[in-house]
């Protein structure tokens, strides 16, 4: 039973989601970079992060229209001793942080305020 159960945790490590966690604030968001879509959500919306020397946003595309919504909404990833890396959203009448649960080469997650967002990554910048 003992063999089983470390056999089982062993495969389960070396199976289990590419957890390359980014090790700073720039690798985050090199990694955010690009477009992603809410895992599970069968709406042609697509999350365009971007990140430049000084700043950092969102734009929403309708990829049926190819209209592109700008809400003016500040992106920030903010270092924190005690709780790993932070996201930060700024729009023009509010202000959410949320922690970073899991960033790899497919997923983004964060801990919202009742549960987590999971979105899956579609199209990287170069």
């Amino acid at each position: 039973m003992k063999i089983f159960i470390i056999v089982f945790i062993i495969s389960n490590a070396l199976i289990g989601q590419n957890l390359k966690y980014p090790n700073s604030v720039e690798e985050i968001k090199k990694s955010l970079e690009g477009e992603w879509v809410l895992d599970g959500d069968d709406s042609d919306e697509h999350t365009h992060f971007w990140f430049s020397e000084k700043s950092g946003g969102i734009e929403y595309k309708d990829v049926k229209t190819g209209m592109i919504i700008d809400d003016h909404t500040i992106v920030e990833i903010i270092e924190n001793e005690y709780q790993g890396f932070l996201i930060k959203f700024t729009k023009l009448l509010s202000t959410r942080t949320y922690s970073i649960q899991l960033l790899n080469d497919d997923y983004f997650v964060f801990r919202a305020e009742w549960e987590d967002v999971r979105y899956k990554k579609i199209k990287t910048i170069e």
